[in-house]
């Protein structure tokens, strides 16, 4: 989970890489092999980068994006 402190107006890249390896940190083994773990953003480049697919690729987390115009979906 984000916390305050990790946000910024601008979404820099290196920002949202550094919180997604403190979420996958926070969760335990145990959480991560029991299910399936979805990481659900838009299509924004910060998490369309090769690092941020890395990350999550190396946590076995499947990354999930919304369609343009539509992020609900």
């Amino acid at each position: 989970m984000l916390q305050e402190a990790d946000t910024t107006p601008t979404c820099e890249k290196l920002l949202i890489i550094e919180s997604m390896k403190k979420a996958v940190h926070s969760r335990s083994l145990w959480i991560r092999n029991k299910g399936e773990l979805i990481f659900h953003s838009d299509q924004g480049i910060q998490y369309a980068s090769d690092e941020s697919k890395n990350v999550l690729e190396k946590n076995n987390i499947l990354q999930s994006m919304s369609r343009r115009g539509d992020c609900y979906r």
